[in-house]
């Protein structure tokens, strides 16, 4: 499935609204679900190898809260942005997410993303990212994405230099630390 024919009011071959974003050869990025909260708890809000460097772990209820926002946010936003779970098609289980949103302190889209951490190394990180970059750019025309890691997170920096990314300024966030943001610009017609 093309992103083109994804969320945000299209509607799949059915008829139907579809809850996916897109789909790569491997993942499918769909919208989360409430039923999503015990398992995303599990694989990335309480494991803190997972949030190494992103945040501190969260119990269930707070992944709860996470998980219905993340759904109203997707839903309500009209500009193709949000925060959607991936599953390997293989399987249907959850092995991560990914976000698209507009960073109001830099004025970039920016692009997050995590693994559950028995699916590392098995390139997923970089399926999703390169799946999201052409919804971003094909779909959305958008004209540049970014993302912000920090500089000891070198499985991350890898992704997003496989994806095309690089890397643009080191900063401080109060809420992160240090942070290394890369970005992409979308590629011109005709470039090979």
């Amino acid at each position: 499935m093309h992103a083109a024919e994804a969320i945000d009011g299209r509607v799949d071959e059915t008829g139907r609204e579809s809850e996916v974003l897109f789909e790569t050869d491997r993942l499918r990025v769909r919208l989360f679900r409430a039923d999503d909260a015990r398992v995303f708890n599990a694989r990335f809000q309480a494991d803190p190898d997972v949030l190494r460097y992103s945040g501190k772990p969260r119990n269930l209820a707070q992944t709860e809260g996470y998980v219905e926002q993340a759904i109203r946010w997707t839903q309500a936003n009209r500009d193709g942005y949000g925060t959607w779970a991936i599953e390997e098609k293989s399987s249907g289980a959850l092995c991560g997410w990914i976000s698209l949103g507009w960073h109001e302190g830099r004025e970039t889209v920016e692009t997050a993303y995590a693994i559950a951490k028995a699916r590392w190394g098995k390139g997923l990180a970089t399926e999703a990212v390169c799946g999201m970059l052409r919804y971003a750019f094909d779909d959305l025309g958008l004209v540049a994405v970014a993302a912000a890691i920090h500089p000891e997170n070198r499985a991350s920096i890898r992704v997003l230099e496989k994806a095309g990314f690089r890397k643009v300024e080191a900063a401080d966030s109060s809420h992160y630390g240090p942070q290394d943001f890369y970005a992409i610009a979308r590629p011109t017609q005709g470039a090979p």
